[in-house]
Formats: structure tokens, sequence, C-alpha cells
């Protein structure tokens, strides 16, 4: 059934974008899905949200990294209130004032704040009883999302942090995880006694003093219910971790403390809660120590400054080496079809560079140099100190926006050079930096890394490719990549006596076999010819013939159509359109093909074909397994990544959504393999597996 209905993009996109109408969209379509409705959004990607009738009209909120609720609205302008809301909580947040000075001690190898908490925020913290003085006493209670500084939202889904997580914490100070609680139990004698030596020695109701035998003086602060009611003061102590429950979006842990006993035990309650709040101090002081301050920006790095001339128009760019990346110091500023000028000003191009369309951005960077992958952005980002801190790291040390400006601590110089949108408007110079990468999401959507003026961590996302974005070029590391790859003449030498053929009775046709581990795989993507739901990519002939066919999951599985909507059983091995004798692989036997070459973060480069990948993306194909950059179909009818990418239907159904199945992917521009599950119209290919006798 169609609905009218608008989504909540993801919510890193909101400090992102200057007006609220880009932040909602509509849907596609709904379908019925046990316990509430699926939402299908145009690019195909599916929200479900519990409790959802899909007779209504909703908007959708596709993200939880945030921590925004998936909420649901009838109409597009309750959809814009909702993000005005949020981005005035983004304000709230940037406003705390946290404390430079605590008091601490050092328990073990902790060193730990030896008070409460005590600060103001706007919204999820109280004084005990709403009364000034209980703030002065204890501290104050606050909701988990406040504590760990993150949107309200993520008190009811679970929300993406790195370690440490500082949150409301003084800077060098982050929020204790679990593991770090139960250090602190194990080095203070164990639960049994912990709770008795870690109590204050006053305060405490009906003789619940403790000795506070390492000063760390743990006060009776009470809690607050999430329904409001505060509770316990005098009687019980309890302090959040950073840690989530893995098994629920609505909790998380933390450590407590009793009146009438000498324990000291972790809980796991929901995060609207108020609890205390004590910070630990990092234990990579080298960390800390290697910030630049501001006037000493870059000087660190400048024995790997450099610069380089583009030959095509003569420009020159500095350059840095950060770690073994060589990166261009400057955003790019060559004329290519599919490039602007921020407000069409040639000014703004001698100040920002040009702003490029992703298709405009391929062949933008000058001989040597390339538009860089996803995982080259990540790389990157783990090289300045990770996400978390990375912004303040690269941003220029001025020209951005309300305090937004940066350490510039490398010499990469990000520039707030804002963005075009796809239907020409200009918005967030001074405010917002972001750079294209090479790698797609989706037929029309691609990845980008992205800096904001009031964030200190940076990030990748995806979005569509006629926005226009910065380009930054890396320079080719040839001498490392020509290293790794093994090469033609030699590549699945090794695996070479463990190649076959097997024959289809159907058609005649043969295909390649080879034997990993101990599973026997078809070395050639299925080419078997169906009535419905398979297609030549660009529905081509002569793309059958070089990349086999792209299949529907129910085609794949011989089922009937109504499956790729709905879960059908099958026994298993289950033959489905495979040569009598193979059948269609499970998501653990492909999960056993990737653990068997290596793993995860190699495997893609060990199975993947050594020629046919676009932007450097072939691999060594050490095993003889020859995957192909095929492609995908997408439901609604368009073929995209061909050279690009390769997905593999496996025979295994979504737990929770009858819409989707496993498969496992390969991208040109990583190593890695990896599994995930996706729509079942959607028209990917196929591999089979020799059955195990």
């Amino acid at each position: 059934m169609r609905k009218l209905a608008y989504a909540f993009l993801s919510l890193h996109l909101i400090a992102l974008m200057g007006c609220d109408e880009d932040l909602c969209m509509k849907v596609h379509h709904t379908s019925e899905a046990e316990g509430g409705c699926n939402f299908v959004f145009d690019d195909g990607s599916v929200v479900k949200i519990k409790g959802a009738s899909c007779t209504d009209s909703y908007v959708v909120n596709d993200s939880t990294k945030w921590g925004v609720k998936r909420s649901s609205y009838q109409t597009i302008e309750q959809c814009k209130d909702s993000v005005i809301a949020y981005k005035q909580s983004l304000r709230n947040l940037k406003n705390i004032k946290v404390p430079s000075e605590v008091k601490t001690v050092t328990i073990g190898k902790q060193v730990w704040m030896a008070e409460n908490l005590n600060v103001e925020t706007a919204e999820g913290s109280w004084c005990y009883d709403n009364k000034p003085e209980n703030c002065e006493k204890y501290g104050r209670l606050y909701t988990w999302a406040a504590a760990m500084r993150l949107a309200a939202g993520c008190n009811e889904y679970s929300c993406e942090q790195a370690y440490p997580h500082q949150g409301l914490c003084p800077s060098g100070f982050h929020i204790p995880t679990e593991e770090e609680w139960k250090t602190l139990i194990a080095t203070v004698g164990g639960g049994d006694v912990a709770g008795k030596k870690l109590k204050s020695r006053s305060g405490w109701r009906e003789r619940g003093n403790g000795s506070d035998a390492d000063g760390f003086s743990a006060l009776p602060a009470g809690y607050r219910y999430y329904d409001g009611y505060f509770s316990n003061a005098g009687y019980y102590a309890y302090f959040w971790s950073a840690s989530q429950d893995v098994n629920g979006s609505y909790s998380a842990y933390g450590m407590y403390l009793y009146y009438i006993l000498e324990l000291a035990s972790m809980f796991n309650y929901n995060k609207r809660s108020g609890y205390s709040v004590r910070c630990l101090q990092n234990s990579n002081e080298e960390r800390e120590a290697s910030l630049v301050r501001p006037s000493e920006a870059g000087a660190a790095n400048k024995q790997n400054q450099g610069s380089v001339k583009d030959s095509r128009d003569g420009k020159t760019y500095k350059t840095v080496k950060i770690g073994n990346q060589t990166w261009m110091a400057e955003n790019l500023n060559y004329k290519t079809s599919g490039s602007v000028c921020y407000d069409y000003k040639d000014a703004n191009c001698k100040k920002y560079g040009r702003l490029y369309t992703w298709g405009g951005a391929q062949n933008a960077c000058p001989a040597g140099w390339h538009l860089p992958t996803e995982e080259e952005w990540g790389t990157l980002l783990k090289n300045v100190g990770g996400k978390e801190t990375a912004d303040r790291a690269l941003k220029s040390r001025h020209g951005w926006n309300d305090d937004g400006d940066g350490f510039d601590n490398y010499g990469f110089s990000a520039l707030p050079a804002g963005y075009r949108r796809y239907y020409g408007n200009f918005d967030t110079a001074g405010s917002s930096a972001y750079f294209w990468s090479a790698s797609e999401y989706a037929s029309y959507y691609a990845y980008y890394m992205y800096l904001i003026y009031h964030y200190e961590d940076a990030d990748v996302s995806y979005y569509s490719k006629y926005r226009g974005y910065s380009v930054r070029c890396l320079q080719n590391s040839n001498e490392e990549r020509d290293a790794s790859l093994v090469r033609p003449s030699e590549a699945g030498a090794a695996n070479k006596q463990n190649q076959g053929s097997v024959k289809d009775s159907r058609d005649g046709k043969t295909y390649k076999t080879v034997e990993i581990g101990d599973l026997v795989w078809m070395a050639e993507n299925l080419n078997v010819k169906t009535d419905e739901g398979s297609w030549c990519y660009d529905n081509k002939p002569e793309n059958c013939e070089k990349y086999g066919r792209l299949y529907t999951w129910a085609a794949a599985m011989r089922l009937a159509a109504g499956c790729n909507e709905y879960s059908c059983e099958q026994a298993y091995p289950h033959q489905g359109l495979c040569p009598s004798g193979f059948h269609i692989p499970t998501e653990e036997e492909w999960k056993t093909l990737i653990a068997t070459v290596g793993g995860g973060d190699v495997a893609g480069k060990k199975l993947k074909s050594r020629s046919g990948w676009r932007e450097r993306g072939n691999g060594s194909d050490a095993y003889g397994f020859s995957a192909l950059p095929a492609g995908l179909r997408d439901y609604r009818g368009y073929f995209g990544n061909a050279g690009y990418n390769a997905v593999f239907w496996s025979a295994s159904q979504g737990e929770d959504d009858s819409y989707d199945a496993y498969n496992m992917s390969l991208r040109y521009g990583g190593e890695n393999a990896y599994m995930r599950s996706n729509y079942k119209y959607d028209g990917y290919s196929v591999r089979c597996l020799q059955k195990s006798n």
C-alpha cells in the first residue's frame, strides 16, 4: 500500500543543512510488519517502527546514532517542528559549562573524581527534590543521555560512542565504562567489601556509613525515577557508566551502593532515571600531551609539509603527510563540468576551492593523486586520534563561525566551505565542511566526510551525489599497493589444485568450481534465465555473459514472487536455481568462507577478481573465487554500481523483517567483506555452494 509520509533523515545531517525542508522526505511505500510497520524510501532503505500502523501517515527517523527517537508525524510541518526542537537541544548541549578543576583520588592505577559531578544542563539533570542545596550537597542527578552529553533520544535507543567518552566530564576525564567500574571494585577488595570502603564516613542513614578507605567518598545521593519522583537520599548511591545494555536500548549499566550492606554491585536500569556521575581520568596521558595548542598548531607536523603543482592549470597546492597518507592541505580548485564556486562568486573559489558533484569529483584530482575512498577517510580520522576528537584536529584555526575554529594540529587546514544543494541553493559556508569520497553507497548516494562548527567529532556519512561538496585529493601509494598485490601470473596458483568444474544439465553451461577450506564453491556467477525476477545488467545480454544474471531473492531461491514480501520456509540445504548437487549458501556458510580466507577485514581483497574493478579496486583473487563487480538492480528497476560492487544472495531471511534477506557484499574501495540485510526485491548475483555429504 502506498502512503504519503515523511522521513526524518540521519540526525548528523541536521547540522549539515540549513533549511528544515531538506530533512523531511516522502516515504515511497509502507508494508505491514510484525508488531509495527515498514517504511520504504526511494533509495530502497527500510525503517521499521514498532507499534506503528500502516494506515496512518508517519514521519520516521532513519538514524539511531544521534539518538533522536524514531518518531512519526502526520504532516511535513510537524516534522519541521521536530527538527527545530532538536536543533535547540544541540545548542543546549554546546552551551554547557564544564568545570576545569575537580578533587581527585588515585585508587590502584585509576584516577577518579572524589566528588559527584555538578554540571547544570538545560535538560536531563536535577537537584534532588528540585532543591538547589541538594546539588551543593550531592551533585546533580542525570539521565544517561545527559551524562553522556548526547541527545535525549539516546535514552530510548542505542547510541554509538567512541572510547573514552568525555560526556559532561572535565577535559582529560571520561564517563567510566562498566569494566572500569568493575576494576575499581576489584582494586578495593571485591564486590563483597567494596561498598564499605567506597562509601563516605558520614551522611548515610541507619548506621550505613563507610570507612572511605581510599578517599572515594561515595555520597548517598538517592535517585530520580524516570517518572519524576525522587527517592532514597541518605540510603543509596547510583553512578552511571558509559556502557549500554547490549540486549535493550532503553537501559545502561552503572554501579550502586546500599546503606545496610558492605557490597558494591553493578546494575542495569532505565536510561531516563536520574543517577549520580563520577568521572575517571583518561589513562592515555600521552593523548592529552599530544594535543597541540592553537599557537603551536601544525608545528609538530611542519617537516611533513610540501606542495604539488597541477600541470593542467598551473595551480600549486600545499600538501601534508599524516601517518602513511599524503593529503592536499587545500581544497581542490580545478574547474570541471559539475563544479561551481560558492554562490557562483569567483572570490569564493579562491577562498574555499570549488564545490563538485560526486560525478564531477571522480576525475578532478591531478595525475598521481586520487579522490579518497570511504576507508581512506576513516584511516585519516584514526591517524589524528579518532572520530571523537578529529574535528578540532583537522579544522583550520580561523574562519569557522561561533567559536568553531580548530587547532589544525596536523596542518590539514579544513575550511568551512559549506555546500550546494542539488537544486542550486548554497548553504552553511563558515559553519561546515564536506568532502567527497570515491565510495558509492547506492545508485544515487555516495559517502563523504564532514566537519561541523560546534562539534568536536568528525565522521563519514552519505547523501545525494548531486550535492556540491569540496574535494581533497590523496596521493597515490603505488609502492604499498603493488607490494600487497599478488601478480596475475601467481594469483590463485596456490589454490590451483583445488579447482574443478560442474556442468548444469538444464542448459549445458559449465561453471568453474574452487575448494576453499572445507567448502566447494562455484567460481563463476550463476547465469540461469528465469521467466521472471532475473535480468542482465542494463538489460544487455552481453552483461549476462560477463557478470551472470541478477536475481531477486525469491527467484534465486526458486520460490513464488510473494516470498519477496513474506517469510517463506525452506529446508536446508535449499537448491534454488543452483545446479544439481549445489545449493544457495546460508548466511553462516558465507561467514565461514570469509573466516577461511582471513576474516572480514581482508576477505574482500582475497575474493575479488584481479581485473574488472574500477578505481584501483581489483583484488588478488588468492583462492580463485574471482568475485566480479556485477553491480545490482534495485527494486524500482534501476541498475547501478557495475564495476564497483558485488553482492551475493544468501538463503537466510531477515530475522525481524519479511522483506529482507542477508547477502555478502564486496566494494571496490575496500579490502573487507561483510554481511548485511537488504530488500528481497533487489537484483543481486548468485554463487552456488556444493552440498556437503
